[in-house]
This record gives structure tokens, C-alpha cells and sequence, in this order.
């Protein structure tokens, strides 16, 4: 009886701490360009083209170190209606090059799948570059992707937002995204804002081995 207590009990304590240890990251929309993407116009000074502008976000972790969502605050007006959404792009690796990608095109959100994608962050001819009129030019904004999803994520799709407050979200199920220090890039088909954020380490878990 004894032992099936303390079982019981090591059991819960395990469950806690998985549920104690998740959590989220923030950041802040710091950056102009990717890395090795400046084009040498007047964009390369410019935070904002246009519209959306986003403004802060968050990356969600469980278990100390496991990626599992996405989301970005932005504002925009009318003409937001007329963009379609780049992918979401993921390094576990802390180094100058993606891992993964989750799939984001057009506007529509929904199950959306997770792609293997190891390309250098300044690497040419892999990447869906920005369209339209008053953009900022020749910056990716999607991946070009083969073969089968590694996993799935939910979307929430882009939809007629003119206000402030407001929040893309992606949801990223059945993929052990661990890593030990976490960057992630995202923007919309024109570019005129993009999101390159790093630096978010692992957060160990006491009484880890």
C-alpha cells in the first residue's frame, strides 16, 4: 500500500512540474530585415511599410524547452485586407540557419503543416520572396517546401482586422520541437513589416536530469 502511495504521489509531482513549467516568451519587433537581407534602398531604415505593424509577441514552451505556439500583436488598416500571410519560420539550433517551417500561405487558417526546412537564414533560390506594390523588396517571405509535413499545426488565418489588438496565432502539435536556444522569423507576403526574433534559451526544469 505503501509503495502504491508513493507512486501515486511521484506521479502527481511529475504532472505538476510539467504543467508548472510551462510558459511563454516575449518579445518585441526590434528589426528592420532578416539577417542578410537588406536590399540597399531607403527600406533597409524603415521598421514599417505600410501596414500591419507589428509590435510585440510570444513564443510558448512546456517541459523547459519545447516549442508549442506562436502569436504576434499587430495593428493594420484596410488595405491589410489585400496581403497574404509568409510562413513561419523556425530555428532550434542557435545557429544562422532555419530547421522547420510551418506552412502559412494565403489567408485562410486552419490545420496547417510543419516542414523540415535546413536553409541558411541569407541562402538564395529556397525562399518565396515579396510581392506587390510599395513593399519592402526582395525579402522572403514563405519556403519553398517538398515531401510530407514532419507535423501539424492550427492556424488562426487572417482575417478583415482594421484595429489595433489584435493577435495571429499558431499552434504547433505532435513535433518535439526542443531546443536549446529558439529563433523565429514571420511576415506577411509583402514584407512591409517582418519579425526576426532570437535568443530565447532553455529554461531547465529543477530536478531534471
Amino acid at each position: 500500500m505503501k509503495t502504491r502511495v508513493a507512486f501515486i504521489t511521484m506521479f502527481l509531482l511529475m504532472l505538476i512540474a510539467s504543467v508548472a513549467h510551462a510558459g511563454v516568451y516575449t518579445f518585441e519587433d526590434t528589426v528592420n530585415y532578416w539577417p542578410g537581407w537588406a536590399n540597399g534602398t531607403s527600406d533597409d531604415s524603415k521598421d514599417v511599410i505600410g501596414v500591419p505593424n507589428f509590435t510585440t509577441g510570444t513564443v510558448s514552451y512546456q517541459n523547459g524547452g519545447i516549442m508549442t505556439g506562436f502569436s504576434v500583436n499587430y495593428t493594420a488598416g484596410s488595405a491589410y485586407n489585400n496581403l497574404g500571410s509568409g510562413d513561419l519560420f523556425i530555428n532550434v539550433n542557435n545557429d544562422n540557419s532555419w530547421d522547420y517551417v510551418v506552412d502559412l500561405s494565403g489567408r485562410n487558417g486552419g490545420t496547417v503543416g510543419v516542414y523540415a526546412f535546413n536553409v541558411d537564414y541569407d541562402a538564395t533560390g529556397s525562399y518565396i520572396m515579396s510581392t506587390g506594390s510599395g513593399i519592402r523588396e526582395d525579402h522572403p517571405t514563405g519556403a519553398i517546401v517538398s515531401g510530407a509535413p514532419v507535423a501539424y499545426a492550427t492556424w488562426s488565418g487572417l482575417e478583415t482586422w482594421q484595429n489595433s489588438g489584435q493577435v495571429l496565432t499558431t499552434s504547433i502539435e505532435g513535433l518535439n520541437l526542443d531546443y536549446e536556444v529558439l529563433t523565429v522569423g514571420y511576415t506577411v507576403s509583402c514584407a512591409n513589416d517582418v519579425v526576426f526574433a532570437g535568443g530565447m534559451s532553455k529554461t531547465p526544469i529543477p530536478g531534471a536530469v
